[in-house]
């Protein structure tokens, strides 16, 4: 099954509908994108840490050796009712 469509399942599942819908797995796919390819943390690796309930590895790029982390591209503090929308989370180091 492709990443684009679990997520959309994903959304689905979660009662996400329209533009929300489509936002939310957009986030998802390119978070995907960001944690596999351009740092590397869903090798072997990083996925047995994070079945253990820790945070990947950084394996590429300028925060290799890092943790990865979410943090939100809109800020909890300025509009909470967004804190579990996974379309205004982003991965960083």
């Amino acid at each position: 099954m492709t990443v684009e469509k679990v997520a959309a399942e994903a959304v689905a599942a979660a009662g996400y509908r329209n533009a929300a819908a489509r936002l939310t797995a957009d986030a998802l796919v390119r978070n995907h994108d960001i944690a596999a390819t351009k740092l590397g943390c869903l090798n072997a690796a990083g996925l047995a840490e994070m079945s253990r309930g820790k945070a990947p590895t950084v394996v590429k790029g300028p925060y290799k050796g890092q943790e990865l982390n979410v943090d939100h591209i809109i800020p909890r503090a300025v509009v909470p009712e967004l804190d579990n929308v996974i379309a205004t989370w982003n991965y960083c180091h």
